[in-house]
């Protein structure tokens, strides 16, 4: 009777189970592998200076201004993936840009010869004396 007991409780036991293997995403495709030809480049939705206001100006920007001059990336979905200094007058004022366009710019992408999405590179300016400028504040 015992022995009938130990052989039921032991068929009962749930089967060990094995944990599931890790999930690894590879790169989405369109950012690997060889450039396809650019037939029409990347436009902008709405102009760049657009996306600037004062009250963006960095809180450690000590008061400098000027033109940041960049290089954008932009991905097939038209969002900037990467964001190159090419010219600024502050490191401060380089970081603010490139981290404004990389959260509210939005681009037609780049099409190759079939009509396709591709990746993109579009040279853009931001000169923060207009920005002030523009709203009214020197």
């Amino acid at each position: 009777m015992i022995m009938s007991a130990i052989l039921l409780l032991s068929a009962q036991a749930p089967a060990a189970t094995t944990a599931p293997p890790p999930l690894v995403m590879p790169p989405p495709p369109a950012l690997t592998g060889p450039r396809a030809e650019i037939v029409r480049e990347p436009e902008a939705r709405q102009p760049i200076e657009t996306l600037f206001s004062p009250y963006d100006y960095p809180a450690a920007g000590d008061g400098v201004r000027g033109v940041v001059s960049v290089v954008l990336t932009i991905d097939p979905g038209g969002r900037v993936v990467s964001c190159g200094i090419q010219q600024s007058s502050s490191n401060e004022l380089s970081r603010a840009t490139c981290n404004i366009l990389r959260r509210r710019a939005r681009f037609t992408p780049a099409t190759d010869a079939l009509g396709n999405p591709v990746i993109g590179t579009v040279k853009a300016q931001v000169d923060w004396d207009e920005v002030f400028q523009k709203f009214g504040m020197n």
